[in-house]
């Protein structure tokens, strides 16, 4: 009787370490899930701020690029188009230089 009561002592301990295990093994396959999830949400917004700061920085470059073609006509009223070109490219080659100088 003693035999068999041990017997069945070890077979339910055995089967509540199958239980610990198993369950171990679902709360990390959950936790790696949660990190996934977390991981995708945090990329998304990190596309999304990458994104909106190129946009930014193009129509930046556009509106830089149609002020000067706006100035160059403008200055040609007053003046020979190909001056008025060479001052605003100037003009442009001064900031930019200005930019690098103030970086470096």
């Amino acid at each position: 009787m003693k035999a068999e009561s041990e017997k069945n002592k070890q077979k339910s301990s055995g089967i509540m370490i199958k239980k610990i295990l198993a369950d171990f093994k679902n709360l990390f396959l959950l936790h790696i899930e949660l990190v996934k999830a977390e991981t995708k949400e945090e990329a998304y917004i990190t596309i999304k701020i990458v994104l909106l700061i190129v946009t930014g920085i193009l129509c930046a470059y556009n509106g830089i690029i149609f002020s000067g073609i706006f100035l160059i006509f403008f200055l040609g009223i007053f003046m020979p188009v190909w001056l008025s070109s060479l001052i605003v490219s100037s003009l442009f080659l001064f900031i930019s230089l200005s930019c690098i100088l103030i970086i470096n």
